[in-house]
């Protein structure tokens, strides 16, 4: 099969009303004469699929961001989840477990908060001013413990960092690599995967 341009086409009857926006190329059959049309395919411009798609990906993460719920620390309902996220519970009127709150644990402040917190005949007004003491001390860097929603528990800053590059919270002694893009054991051990050293490799 050949595709022929119709430079000099015989008389024929005129074409039906449907063929008006056919291509004016022909093609012609070894075993037929006539002619016959065949509608033009759409010409696409260079890197015109690429911009469709960045148009593409980007309403679809404008979508995401207006469905996503808007996280309001003032709002009472979000309080009270956060409140017995931390507390250990499923309902904050049950007394805080972990060894947080233990007389013998690893914060005074926090033990003294679960005494005054189970005693009979808490004030409404002193039990929102409480809510308040915990999530700015289990939210707040501090210096000291800090609630760890990566593990779902307690940490201590002293020997728990939160890596932004990985996500997670990880044990003092680990460091991460840029090469590698991953958290390793031992800052004082070079990196099981590339060999290179942290920052504070050479100060050891």
């Amino acid at each position: 099969m050949r595709l022929l341009h119709a430079t000099n086409p015989a008389p024929a009857a005129p074409p039906p009303a449907n063929a008006q926006h056919a291509s004016t190329h022909s093609t012609r059959s070894p075993h037929s004469s006539a002619p016959r049309t065949c509608a033009q395919a759409p010409v696409s411009q260079p890197g015109s699929g690429r911009k469709q798609k960045t148009i593409k990906r980007a309403r679809t993460k404008k979508r995401k961001r207006d469905h996503e719920p808007e996280f309001n620390l003032n709002a009472e309902e979000t309080r009270e989840e956060l409140l017995c996220e931390l507390m250990g519970v499923e309902n904050s009127g049950m007394e805080p477990e972990g060894d947080t709150f233990d007389e013998d644990g690893t914060s005074a402040e926090m033990a003294a908060w679960a005494r005054e917190w189970g005693a009979p005949g808490l004030e409404p007004q002193r039990r929102k001013e409480m809510v308040g003491e915990i999530l700015a001390y289990g939210l707040a860097d501090n210096g000291g413990d800090y609630y760890s929603f990566c593990r779902g528990d307690w940490a201590d800053d002293m020997n728990t960092s939160h890596c932004a590059s990985c996500g997670d919270c990880m044990d003092w002694r680990e460091w991460h690599c840029k090469k590698c893009n991953r958290c390793t054991y031992g800052v004082s051990i070079p990196c099981q995967g590339c060999g290179g050293v942290s920052s504070s490799y050479h100060d050891l």
